[in-house]
């Protein structure tokens, strides 16, 4: 008996086995299918009841709040003919990269945050959205951090908070993009 045979009996039985589980499902499932759609099951999708009239214009203005609101693009005249590279495509140095990239590290989340802030800040001074106004230079990164922690008062980069700074790179991407005619 060769083993091609025992390979095909056990494939076989496999698949006699498995239509078996198939076809027991879709009895009981066509036997749920079967039964009529009852009044008391619509109840379990209503229970929470109907809103009065302030409460759905609670909802309504709910439903309306702007998370994202547009920046104010006032004072920002877009680039006539916009030559853009957006940043993750440009050729990092040696030395910034030693000073951002290093993921899982608190000290390079804020420095990351601190180079998206000093880099679209860097873009709408220069209106340079090609690599040499998006590439903020480590020195320029490190400068600002020691600033930022004489003015915390903290011994540790990782002891700045970011975020603020984070949050308003967010801000002024929406800018640079307006100015740049495209992604950031």
């Amino acid at each position: 008996m060769r083993p091609v045979h025992i390979l095909g009996v056990g494939t076989v039985l496999f698949a006699a086995a498995a239509t078996l589980v198939i076809l027991a499902r879709s009895e009981a499932t066509s036997a749920l299918s079967a039964r009529a759609f009852e009044p008391s099951d619509v109840a379990a999708f209503t229970e929470a009841g109907v809103m009065d009239d302030a409460t759905m214009v609670e909802e309504q203005d709910f439903l309306q709040i702007d998370l994202d609101p547009q920046p104010d693009l006032s004072g920002i005249t877009p680039l006539e003919s916009p030559e853009n590279v957006p940043y993750r495509h440009c050729e990092k140095p040696e030395d910034l990269k030693a000073v951002l990239l290093q993921p899982g590290s608190q000290l390079y989340a804020r420095r990351r945050d601190m180079s998206a802030y000093l880099r679209m800040m860097n873009v709408l001074a220069t209106r340079d959205c090609l690599c040499s106004g998006k590439l903020v230079p480590a020195s320029s990164i490190l400068a600002f951090e020691k600033k930022l922690m004489a003015e915390a008062g903290v011994a540790r980069a990782e002891d700045l908070v970011t975020r603020p700074l984070y949050d308003e790179a967010r801000k002024l991407r929406r800018r640079v993009e307006y100015l740049c005619g495209g992604e950031s």
